[in-house]
């Protein structure tokens, strides 16, 4: 495991194979709703952790970070290549931490890592347009409001709309 960031409250840190009994807000219901799947069985999260394992760097297309609070995981922040200058964000957090700017700190070391490589020209972030509190994060971090797309997803039996948040680095 490799520290990723280290905030004012927060440790970013790559998954290690053992983290999948960690990651008890996966099973939660309110938690999945605006994902793309169901709840966590124990053997979703040790197929999910073995994956994320492998996605430890951004520079290699890839960087799946846990964040913890004094030592226990309370969220993930992913961020990963779409295109060759393009990095899209993707994050979930435990319901009982929200409220307290954890995840706009998270959500904001991950941001400023990605900002860091000079290939990355543009930050996107994709959500279920019903998630008000995920589209608040985004703009909290400076990502825009960009496109609604209409029925675009088939997720967990019905059709749902995707909100696209977008940041353009600025032309240096």
């Amino acid at each position: 495991m490799t520290v990723v960031a280290v905030t004012a409250r927060l440790t970013l840190r790559t998954y290690s194979p053992d983290d999948e009994h960690r990651l008890d807000f996966y099973t939660d219901p309110e938690v999945c709703r605006y994902l793309m799947h169901e709840p966590w069985t124990p053997e979703d999260a040790r197929i999910a952790v073995q994956r994320r394992c492998e996605r430890t760097s951004l520079e290699e297309g890839a960087l799946n970070a846990l964040v913890e609070l004094n030592g226990r995981v309370i969220g993930t922040v992913s961020a990963w290549f779409v295109a060759e200058d393009t990095v899209e964000l993707g994050w979930t957090f435990a319901r009982d931490v929200s409220g307290h700017g954890y995840a706009t700190e998270a959500v904001q070391a991950v941001l400023d890592e990605a900002l860091a490589l000079d290939r990355v020209r543009r930050v996107t972030a994709e959500m279920d347009a019903r998630n008000a509190a995920s589209a608040r994060l985004a703009a909290r971090v400076g990502l825009r409001e960009e496109a609604l797309q209409l029925q675009d997803c088939w997720c967990m039996g019905e059709w749902t709309d995707t909100l696209v948040y977008s940041l353009v680095r600025p032309s240096r």
